[in-house]
């Protein structure tokens, strides 16, 4: 049972004791001497008094009780002795019950009798419009015995609680009850728009059933205690009589059925119990319907069903409370408490008119007083029921919203990937990095709210980055690593993402005041990147607006993903280059460089321009291995290379060949042009002096060239006139150049022109 229904348990209770015990303790007036005579006959006073109606019969005055019948008349004979008051006038007083009329017999001074008579469904015009009982004020008897007649009339079963109080009694009395019974009508009247209220808000069944309860007890107590039938509009209820009280307590128990039925909520592990109680409000509805009917010579009949119906009604909403109890529902148990406290004061205000209970304060409004503060505590379950259809209901916005924001970081995510992938694809090496950060920080700035925000990274891929978003943020960044650098390298270390609040002096105005920016709240996200490099994402808000977890975390996420892109890619491009170069001289090898010449001989025919190829290599490379070893050769040969990429221009390559020969591919060269290029580096050549063992080995280099014919598409056929080339100028001698023009094998063809 949660907190507030212990205590509002207590507190009802507490405050029921208030209310009734000072109505329980309350002086009952004067001892009363009652007797009674029943008679089918119209009997006269007179008649009556001189015992022709038959003997008086004593009762009990807490137990007046008297069947009900339309054709049975009741006489009432009171006797009272008077005690000494200084205030000898004096009132006689009848609670309010559901009789048809109640007449007081006054001997005038000439013997005859007078009717003062009070209807329970017709009030009197000088009746007050809100008094607690039916009242005869007498005249001034001073001390002495008294002795009433009094003739009721009643249709249905009531118990009356005669009693002769003074004037000053009477009032107190009276005031006492009128202030108890508004408190419960306007307690009933503001929780019942206090409930339709909230019925027209949620439209949910549960606050609509809660509405017709407190509505109908409202109207309940109002026809019960009779000040219904002396308001404007109400007085219309007159019209049915008994009928529509029977009415309005089949309504009630029809709507307290539905709201047990609904609160137990056993349609799921009860769906018999449930349906049952559904047949039964709807029974209690039709019966309810039945009486408005106003079918009067039904009513024993209707009084009977409404019983029967009542008592099934009680059991099933007892028996379904206490099923939610050991099903663990929740308010299951102040809910029994609740049904409890309607069903048992219901059953004690049901027993009094069939004699079987006294009449008195208690009995009379505990029934009304409980019926209000079950619906104050209904009102509280209902509060409660709002506050956890809130709570659910923010927990599901809650999750739909952490939804859409999962889905847009994944869109972002997946962004941040293809772009990565795009980007670094075909970069170059220097800029893997840059690429990679800003892209990153493109992606962060998306999925999480910022003022600015910078990436900055130290010794990573061989050099440094800062990148601040907006570029104007730049400066400010730089101050802020320049003044706290080492403190963020620190935390980087830990590569745990931290937020903490910095000032920035940097942001003090001429006159040293705290600009709008002086303090701000920092998102530090450690780069994941190998030792001694370091980097890190700053991300800065106002000082009052804290990051979120799942931001840290996502803004993390989002590095890890760039770092890991721009090492991947830089593997990548390594071990391409691995796979593409030579790894003595670093030059492309065989299957590269044929690519490549591939490559160039389509474009160049293609577009119809001319393509060079020089085929080089060290003169007597045997017998200079020979001599100086194997590594001097090697060393040689790595000069060569060096000497080849120095002299590459825009679109030039060059290539090992074989073990011994380099081919150089100059795109858009002439003849005469490569000739110049073959003579420049065979002059090179010979200007290289290569460490030995031995002292300074000096070599040369010899250099065969050609040049595509206009028809020519084969690479094999470039390549091989390059190679003969080479070989004719060995023939003639170390440090030689030799170029061929064209084929033999084209000579005789018109379009083998070349291209100078």
């Amino acid at each position: 049972m949660t907190q507030w229904c212990k205590t509002w348990i207590v507190a009802t209770s507490m405050l029921l004791n208030l209310l009734l015990v000072p109505h329980a303790v309350a002086s009952e007036g004067v001892v009363l001497d009652v007797g009674v005579i029943a008679s089918d006959q119209p009997y006269t006073a007179r008649q009556v008094l001189r015992g022709d109606a038959g003997a008086w019969q004593a009762r009990d005055v807490s137990r007046l009780h008297f069947s009900g019948s339309p054709t049975t008349t009741y006489w009432l004979r009171i006797k009272a002795s008077l005690p000494e008051s200084p205030d000898d006038r004096w009132v006689l007083w009848f609670d309010r019950v559901t009789l048809t009329d109640l007449s007081l017999m006054l001997r005038d001074g000439n013997g005859d009798f007078t009717e003062v008579t009070r209807q329970f469904f017709r009030p009197a015009p000088d009746d007050p419009a809100f008094s607690s009982g039916l009242r005869f004020p007498l005249r001034a008897y001073g001390s002495q015995s008294l002795e009433l007649l009094l003739q009721v009339r009643t249709n249905v079963a009531v118990n009356l609680r005669p009693m002769l109080l003074t004037e000053e009694e009477y009032r107190r009395k009276d005031r006492d009850s009128v202030i108890l019974l508004s408190a419960m009508y306007a307690g009933l009247l503001v929780l019942a728009m206090t409930g339709l209220a909230m019925f027209i808000a949620l439209r949910d069944r549960i606050h609509g059933a809660y509405v017709g309860f407190t509505a109908t007890s409202f109207f309940l107590l109002l026809a019960v205690n009779g000040h219904a039938y002396s308001l404007p509009v109400l007085d219309v209820l007159a019209y049915w009589r008994e009928l529509g009280i029977l009415a309005l307590v089949n309504l009630l128990t029809a709507f307290t059925v539905m709201l047990a039925r609904a609160f137990a909520n056993a349609g799921r592990d009860s769906p018999r119990s449930d349906t049952v109680m559904l047949w039964s409000a709807r029974l209690m509805l039709a019966l309810a319907l039945l009486c408005v009917l106003n079918l009067r010579v039904f009513l024993p009949q209707l009084q009977i069903a409404s019983m029967a119906l009542w008592t099934l009604s009680g059991l099933l909403v007892i028996t379904a409370a206490v099923q939610a109890l050991r099903r663990r529902r929740p308010l299951a148990r102040p809910m029994l408490f609740i049904w409890l406290m309607v069903y048992l004061s219901t059953l004690v205000r049901g027993l009094i008119p069939l004699g079987w209970m006294p009449q008195n304060s208690v009995t009379m409004y505990a029934f009304q007083a409980g019926l209000a503060f079950a619906a104050f505590l209904l009102s509280l379950a209902m509060a409660d029921q709002v506050m956890e259809f809130r709570k659910q209901r923010d927990r599901a916005r809650l999750a739909m919203e952490q939804t859409d924001a999962s889905l847009q970081s994944e869109k972002v995510r997946r962004r941040l990937l293809e772009s990565l992938q795009s980007g670094l694809r075909a970069a170059p090496t220097k800029d893997l990095a840059w690429i990679a950060l800003r892209r990153m920080l493109d992606a962060v700035n998306q999925v999480v709210p910022q003022r600015r925000s910078a990436v900055a990274v130290f010794g990573y891929q061989g050099g440094d980055h800062l990148i601040a978003e907006p570029v104007a943020a730049t400066e400010h960044f730089e101050h802020l690593l320049s003044a706290r650098g080492g403190a963020m390298k620190g935390l980087c270390r830990t590569n745990k993402p931290v937020q903490l609040r910095l000032e920035d002096p940097s942001e003090d105005d001429e006159e040293g005041r705290r600009s709008e920016h002086a303090e701000s709240a920092y998102a530090i996200i450690p780069l994941p990147m190998p030792r001694p490099a370091w980097g890190v994402l700053l991300i800065e808000r106002a000082a009052w607006e804290a990051f979120s977890p799942s931001e840290l975390r996502e803004a993390s996420e989002f590095s890890a993903i760039a770092m890991q892109a721009a090492d991947d890619a830089r593997a990548a491009q390594e071990l391409a280059a691995k796979t593409e170069r030579d790894p003595l001289t670093g030059v492309l090898n065989r299957q590269a460089v044929a690519t490549i010449m591939t490559r160039e001989l389509e474009s160049a025919q293609a577009r119809r321009t001319s393509l060079a190829l020089l085929v080089l290599g060290v003169d007597r490379l045997t017998q200079l291995s020979q001599r100086y070893g194997h590594a001097v050769a090697d060393d040689c040969q790595c000069a060569v290379a060096e000497l080849l990429r120095q002299s590459l221009t825009v679109g030039d390559c060059v290539g090992r060949l074989n073990s011994e020969d380099f081919v150089l591919v100059l795109p858009g060269k002439t003849l005469e042009q490569a000739h110049a290029v073959a003579d420049k580096l065979r002059l090179g050549a010979s200007d290289i002096r290569v460490p030995s063992p031995l002292g300074l080995c000096q070599f040369t280099i010899s250099v065969g060239g050609t040049v595509r014919a206009s028809a020519e598409n084969k690479l094999a056929t470039l390549l091989d006139r390059a190679s003969k080339a080479l070989i004719a100028a060995r023939h003639r001698g170390n440090n030689q150049t030799h170029m061929i023009a064209v084929d033999t094998s084209s000579a005789g063809d018109p379009d083998a022109r070349l291209y100078f």
